[in-house]
């Protein structure tokens, strides 16, 4: 004898965060990628990737472990995130105005991008 088939209904992916309009929840917009960005300073109107600078002295370390150390100052160490590969998805490659070239001794800045899944835990503000 067959057994009868089962159908599946997948859950909905239109959520109470999404009703409500809560832009600080996790759990909404769950069929669009969300981007984690912070402020570049507390009291600053501009915002960015979690960022860190990597020190010259520091050849040890990989890219993407200083990807993870950049997100880990950020959010702590009680979330769990999920490095997509070892290797960075884009860069940007960024040169300073010459005035700041010539202050500072610096010709720019390489700026690699790495993507992450969370697995685990929630970013709370008390985090950020």
């Amino acid at each position: 004898r067959l057994k009868e088939e089962v159908v599946f209904t997948p859950a909905s992916r239109r959520t109470e965060a999404d009703e409500t309009n809560d832009l600080r929840s996790l759990n909404r917009r769950l069929a669009d990628r969300l981007y984690f960005v912070v402020k570049r300073k507390p009291d600053s109107k501009w915002w960015q990737f979690p960022q860190r600078l990597c020190p010259p002295q520091e050849e040890a370390t990989t890219l993407r472990q200083s990807a993870e150390k950049a997100l880990q100052v950020v959010l702590g160490t009680d979330i769990w995130v999920h490095f997509l590969g070892n290797a960075p998805c884009a860069h940007l490659r960024h040169v300073y105005d010459t005035s700041f070239q010539q202050a500072n001794d610096v010709y720019g800045a390489k700026i690699f991008f790495y993507r992450s899944n969370l697995i685990r835990g929630a970013v709370t503000s008390s985090s950020l």
